[in-house]
């Protein structure tokens, strides 16, 4: 009886470091569309990535078309920007949305179940200064001015 306790234990203790280290490596797909374009962001955690520019993560953006949304690292543009997962409990990506066609509706939209259980996301309009919490508001949008900036910001529980 004693064994079965220990291995049932044991069990419990490896499915929750598992739970843990799946938690810290997650990653989010920010939609960015204008009429028929569309481009993608990714942001994300890993344990093995760092916060600055990270060949081995992080994708520069080849920018181009009708709307030109792009993730922000030390001056340079990226599609996707993997943050390292170092028990920091704040992180920040900053990111713009340019287009030449005003006056439409600019939409951004993301999965919100992407999101892990003890990470908030926040995402303000830099424009605006409004605030969204990413896991309850699945999509923003706005009208065209031309270029918009947006900052998420990372909040561990």
């Amino acid at each position: 009886m004693i064994k079965k306790s220990v291995i049932a234990l044991a069990a419990l203790l490896i499915m929750n470091v598992n739970i843990s280290e799946a938690e810290d490596k997650w990653e989010i797909d920010i939609k960015a569309n204008l009429n028929n374009a569309e481009n993608i962001l990714t942001i994300g955690t890993s344990p093995d990535a760092s916060d600055g520019p990270d060949g081995g993560y992080d994708v520069p953006a080849l920018l181009s078309g009708d709307i030109r949304a792009y993730l922000k690292i030390e001056d340079k543009q990226y599609w996707k920007d993997i943050k390292g997962s170092d028990g920091m409990s704040l992180k920040t990506w900053t990111f713009s949305v340019e287009s030449n066609i005003l006056r439409q509706t600019v939409k951004l939209k993301w999965t919100t179940s992407a999101i892990p259980t003890d990470t908030n996301l926040f995402l303000m309009d830099k424009v605006t200064g409004k605030t969204v919490d990413m896991k309850n508001t699945a999509s923003i949008q706005y009208k065209n001015t031309g270029s918009r900036e947006f900052l998420i910001e990372m909040r561990i529980r």
